[in-house]
């Protein structure tokens, strides 16, 4: 699905008109297609080439995550073509959606207000094979300016919770800038990377570089990014990418672990990564034994890699068995079922106070729902502070780089040993 049109006042896509439901019943029925060396990894195959022939014929399995951002995605480029959301869309896809069509829609306005021409793409598809037979993706939306200055701007929406992704120098974006100048053929003096993540904002504790600190900019609820360059920056890319393509073709490619094998698909039989795992589970650390720390703190940064390494290779055994593999010494089972109501509430209810004397009261309960669920249904900006506080579940280990502040424990307190707790953000993959 494809559009770049030269933009004249008041023009609206010519796309299909759906309802949410209908709309949402396509998305589900669409099996969409990735390329290998897509823009959306590049992020990993720059550093592990390795991991693109290791993930050759590995069935990718989807994620209610994935699903949510794939119709997140449809929504707003259903509102960048007709104007208006498909009716029925629920409010929480809206409010934060707005941040990112407003932010097209406002760059678009002032295009046609002050009468200067350019061209519009709404998940616009593009092919680099010039570079590589398999680099061709979608961009969420790009738009070209031809004057004052001759600029590239390229869209992309984030719709998770779960990690922050910074703008400057994105390899995706740039990807996607790089596709948008090779298929429209246009000329640049500049790119504009933007990215709209409404849902996760840029964090206070984000480290930048003093070149980041001057260059990025945001809106005020630091829920959108823009970083612009040179166009030039876009041959240095080029040529870039055209190495880490070449790598990937490499029989003996390296495999490099990281935070990007989060979701490599070779990821449950990544021997670098198994490697890394076995070797770490050898390391003992008690009270009852000598131990030193700073083998200790050398160990605790590649903890999430392993819990996620192990995560990997379960949900992969699992997947494997259900296709009907063997595998020795493991079955599957039904799990353990548990107890729920066959018959509508009030037919219980009425039964415990016939025959046991027990009050409806009793048997139903009413709870009022947490501060962040009541802020959404009474809309963006509710003022709820005079009626909630934070209080701190507890203590939690966190790098030294963490800018809370640092609680001591009390030596002369007895003490008792407590489940570890760790705290880590989960990812939240998204339909690109």
């Amino acid at each position: 699905m494809s559009t770049a049109l030269t933009m004249s006042p008041g023009y609206v896509f010519k796309r299909p008109t759906y309802t949410f439901e209908e709309l949402k019943k396509k998305v589900k029925e669409t099996v969409g297609s990735h390329s290998p060396l897509g823009a959306s990894q590049a992020e990993r195959y720059f550093v592990c080439p390795g991991s693109v022939r290791l993930s050759k014929g590995i069935e990718k399995k989807s994620s209610p995550y994935a699903e949510e951002g794939t119709l997140a995605h449809a929504l707003a480029d259903y509102f960048l073509c007709h104007g208006k959301w498909p009716k029925g869309t629920p409010k929480e896809f809206i409010e934060p959606l707005a941040v990112y069509v407003e932010a097209v829609m406002a760059d678009y306005i002032g295009l046609v207000k002050n009468g200067r021409s350019g061209q519009l793409g709404v998940e616009e598809e593009f092919h680099l094979s010039t570079i590589h037979p398999d680099l061709w993706g979608t961009a969420d939306a790009a738009l070209w300016i031809s004057e004052p200055v001759l600029k590239l701007i390229v869209y992309d929406l984030k719709f998770g919770r779960g990690k922050y992704v910074k703008v400057y120098n994105n390899r995706q974006l740039l990807f996607y800038a790089l596709g948008a100048l090779f298929k429209w053929k246009v000329p640049a003096q500049e790119v504009e990377l933007v990215i709209a993540q409404p849902r996760l904002p840029r964090p206070g504790d984000e480290v930048e570089s003093v070149d980041e600190m001057f260059s990025v900019t945001y809106n005020k609820d630091r829920t959108l990014s823009r970083w612009s360059v040179p166009a030039l920056r876009l041959y240095d890319f080029a040529a870039e990418l055209a190495e880490s393509v070449r790598r990937t073709d490499d029989p003996n490619a390296e495999l490099v672990t990281g935070p990007h094998c989060k979701f490599c698909p070779a990821a449950p039989i990544c021997p670098a990564r198994s490697g890394t795992s076995l070797v770490l589970a050898q390391e003992e650390f008690s009270p009852a034994l000598p131990y030193d720390p700073n083998a200790l703190a050398a160990v605790l940064p590649y903890l999430d890699e392993v819990e996620d390494w192990v995560k990997n290779v379960r949900a992969f055994a699992y997947n494997e068995a259900e296709r009907g593999v063997d595998i020795p010494g493991y079955k599957i089972v039904q799990k353990h079922g548990k107890e729920h109501w066959i018959a509508d509430e009030e037919t219980v209810a009425a039964h415990c106070e016939l025959f046991y004397g027990v009050d409806r009261d009793e048997v139903f309960t009413k709870k009022l729902k947490t501060p962040k669920q009541v802020r959404e249904v009474c809309g963006k900006g509710a003022d709820l502070s005079a009626y909630t506080s934070k209080r701190s579940r507890g203590r939690v280990l966190v790098p030294d780089s963490d800018p809370r502040v640092s609680v001591r424990p009390d030596p002369t307190q007895e003490f008792e040993v407590l489940e570890p707790e760790w705290e880590r953000v989960e990812e939240n993959e998204q339909g690109e």
